[in-house]
Order: structure tokens, then C-alpha cells, then sequence
């Protein structure tokens, strides 16, 4: 079996956003610390089309369904889990590692 080269240390370094507008985003657990006014989706409203690029033909007023902006409800958001990236990376390492340990003792 050939030898393998030893890689060479990869730094792995975390990114941050020093100019993010939203650094205090709840997490799921103090959903129920917010106040009702907080928790409940608030409606947000989409222009369906821009009309002067619209490819189709309208005939006999058919299309007037589709004049009114498309409405939904947007729920706040939460963040589930924080998991730092470099923790991920470190561990997919580990596991790598673990492997070809695995591997050797069999071969």
C-alpha cells in the first residue's frame, strides 16, 4: 500500500460579521418570553408582477384575480440550534481520522 503524505495543518479560522443588523435574533427556547405582539406573523405584501415586462396576453379582463398583491403571513424567526462552524469542521476531522484508523487495522 503506498505511503500517504502528511497534509499540512490547515488553520481554520471563524468569520464574523462585524456590520450584521440583526446580532440578537432569539432563540427558539425564549419564544415563550416574547410578548404576543412579537410572536404573532405579521402580514407582508408582494407586488404580483411588473406588468410592463409581462410576456402575456390578457384578454376579456381574465386576469383581474391576479391585481391584488400577493399577501402572506411571515412568522418571526428563531434560531434553532447555535453551532459554531469550526466545532463542525473540527469534529468531521476527528471522525476522518477515525476512519482511516479503521481502515489500516483492516488492510
Amino acid at each position: 500500500m503506498a505511503k500517504r503524505k502528511k497534509s499540512s495543518k490547515i488553520a481554520i479560522e471563524t468569520l464574523t460579521h462585524k456590520d450584521a443588523s440583526r446580532r440578537n435574533i432569539p432563540t427558539a427556547e425564549y419564544q415563550p418570553l416574547l410578548d404576543e405582539a412579537q410572536r404573532s406573523p405579521i402580514e407582508v405584501a408582494y407586488e404580483r408582477r411588473n406588468r410592463d415586462l409581462d410576456p402575456q396576453l390578457v384578454w376579456r379582463g381574465k386576469d383581474e384575480q391576479n391585481w391584488a398583491d400577493f399577501v402572506v403571513k411571515a412568522p418571526p424567526l428563531y434560531i434553532q440550534e447555535k453551532i459554531h462552524p469550526k466545532a463542525l469542521i473540527e469534529d468531521l476531522k476527528k471522525r476522518s481520522a477515525k476512519l482511516r484508523l479503521i481502515k489500516e487495522e483492516d488492510a
